[in-house]
């Protein structure tokens, strides 16, 4: 049984700086599957694309799995951070956007994004999408002449697209950080242990609370019960893995705590309205 001793996760400002006249600054970079114990938010709007890889998001209020493929936009002061599955590494394109300067750029269409919201959605089907995330990071790299005119309007056409085709979901952003706060040890712990068994009186503990107490204001204020939130956290890792991995459902069931194939293929069913398998060959071809 792992040790219930989870460090509460803090939330920190990490200033992201442009140059004059440039509205966008870049970031290619690697998760890895270190413990997460602090949270970050920036001073702009950061649009990430996962180009390798899966494994564990804090973003806002919520823990969430992603994969390849998958486009994160994150608003500015929004808390989030992201971790690789166990062993492995992942590899991100971020880019950081500066609204404000956009607007100025472009004063007839950046205020349009000036309110961009937090959503999750995969890209991996999108390619002139992510040939405009390559080409801007290109551009801010050569510096050919008129590079800072290309970067404005592969962002407006990159922005435009995730404003028509965004899809927010419910479990992402509802309600306020610090609502949440006082689960965050809990929250923290399940990412880092999702593989093992999770006794909700011991999650309590962590967050200082009695387990009626805890279970009540756990679905107040995140709308679900832990029960719940935790097969939901499952599921969705072993959507990640199905899609990303050669694993056996076997290996993801055990990889996700379940202790049977069978209960696996029940939850799995009961969130998806699918079997595994079945989810696989949908999303792999």
């Amino acid at each position: 049984m792992p040790k219930f001793d989870q460090i509460p996760l803090s939330c920190i400002f990490w200033e992201i700086f442009f140059e004059p006249s440039v509205p966008v600054s870049m970031n290619p970079h690697e998760d890895t599957d270190a413990p997460i114990t602090t949270l970050h938010y920036h001073n702009c709007l950061e649009v990430s694309v996962c180009i390798e890889g899966y494994g564990i998001l804090f973003l806002g209020n919520e823990l969430r799995a992603y994969s390849s493929g998958d486009c994160i936009v994150i608003p500015k002061s929004c808390p989030h951070r992201s971790q690789s599955a166990p062993s492995t590494t992942a590899s991100w394109k971020t880019l950081y956007i500066q609204m404000d300067m956009l607007g100025k750029l472009m004063p007839s269409h950046g205020f349009k994004f000036a309110n961009m919201s937090l959503h999750q959605f995969n890209l991996s089907q999108s390619q002139p999408m992510l040939l405009s995330i390559d080409t801007i990071l290109q551009e801010c790299h050569k510096r050919a002449p008129h590079w800072q005119s290309q970067v404005a309007g592969y962002l407006l056409l990159l922005l435009t697209f995730l404003e028509r085709n965004k899809n927010v979901d419910t479990r992402l952003g509802g309600g306020n950080y610090g609502d949440r706060q006082p689960f965050a040890p809990a929250l923290n712990f399940i990412a880092e242990h999702i593989s093992d068994p999770l006794p909700i009186a011991e999650l309590a503990k962590l967050c200082h609370l009695s387990e009626p107490h805890f279970r009540r204001l756990f679905k107040r204020t995140l709308g679900v019960s832990p029960k719940q939130y935790i097969l939901q956290m499952r599921i969705e890792l072993a959507k990640s893995m199905l899609a990303d991995t050669r694993k056996t459902v076997l290996e993801i069931a055990y990889n996700c705590g379940f202790e049977t194939i069978s209960a696996f293929n029940r939850a799995f069913k009961l969130l998806t309205a699918s079997a595994p398998l079945e989810w696989r060959k949908v999303k792999t071809g």
